[in-house]
């Protein structure tokens, strides 16, 4: 949409408050912030035309740059309606359309200024990556910029989670969820934290908040599932797989765990059989794919 195109084109000029990530919200066309990105779109669409006639090869750059940012302007739907990352490509054209416009307009001592102001932004580019060094500290910075953002978040309670830091990682999700509680992966994401901490009672707490807002979540009754495989809770756990089973039949981790409860607690072998082999059909490629296969080996033999 334009506001967001409007939004790339300050983000790739001003250098400034860029982030992975943005909660640029959606403005509606007819909202006066709407039009007014509107109209700055046909300004610039009018600039760019006066300059395509004055210089051609700049009027080419400027042209691959709004053409490079078109995927993520347009009406394809994006998770992100913006990102930092989404400017470089036409920030480059940007640039080579600068240097084709001062190679004709300028004389020595501008060219001299353009060079030192492209050391400088070199400078300031490396200064930029710092911040790129880790998962954790791109998406700490996108927290501290976007504070009220859930997606941001949980995109840190990720990160957090991927390097072990299961505690800072529960924190970064019960904000995510505490400012939008809808956030079923949030949820999901805060009782694996809790649970590789120790805390069953809590990551029950959270799959369940988990299936109150999508009660389909095949992952939540998954994990609620295997809590109770886990505590020895066998029906517990057979009624969180076969929940799971309800809504995705081929789902092979609970095929796997409900031929697990039968093969072994329950004893019933024949069950065991149509789950295990349901694993053999529908994952051929299951990591335990072949513990399945001697188990079945074992009880047609």
């Amino acid at each position: 949409t334009s506001p967001v195109a409007s939004a790339q084109v300050k983000s790739a000029v001003m250098l400034a408050g860029q982030t992975i990530f943005h909660d640029q919200r959606e403005v509606l066309l007819m909202s006066w912030r709407g039009v007014g990105a509107v109209l700055f779109v046909l300004v610039a669409l009018a600039a760019w035309w006066r300059i395509w006639l004055a210089n051609k090869w700049t009027g080419w750059a400027l042209f691959v740059s709004g053409l490079v940012l078109l995927p993520s302007t347009s009406v394809v739907p994006l998770k992100e309606l913006m990102a930092e990352h989404r400017t470089y490509q036409a920030g480059l054209f940007l640039i080579v359309a600068v240097v084709f416009w001062c190679a004709e307009k300028w004389g020595r001592r501008e060219s001299a200024f353009v060079v030192v102001l492209g050391l400088l932004l070199v400078g300031a580019t490396v200064k930029r990556q710092s911040r790129w060094v880790s998962e954790v500290a791109i998406w700490q910075e996108a927290t501290s910029r976007a504070r009220n953002s859930a997606d941001a978040w949980y995109g840190l309670g990720d990160a957090y989670r991927f390097s072990g830091k299961f505690d800072k990682a529960a924190s970064a999700y019960l904000e995510s969820v505490r400012l939008d509680s809808s956030g079923v992966k949030s949820w999901l994401n805060l009782g694996i934290s809790r649970a590789e901490l120790g805390d069953s009672d809590g990551a029950k707490s959270a799959w369940r908040s988990a299936l109150e807002r999508s009660p389909s979540s095949c992952k939540a009754h998954n994990n609620l599932g295997m809590l109770a495989f886990s505590h020895q809770e066998w029906d517990a756990a057979l009624l969180e797989f076969k929940s799971t089973l309800s809504y995705c039949v081929d789902d092979p981790i609970a095929h796997y765990a409900l031929g697990n409860i039968y093969y072994g607690p329950r004893k019933d072998w024949e069950r065991a059989q149509v789950h295990y082999e349901m694993v053999v059909l529908v994952a051929p490629e299951f990591e335990r794919i072949q513990s399945v296969k001697k188990r079945l080996l074992k009880i047609t033999w």
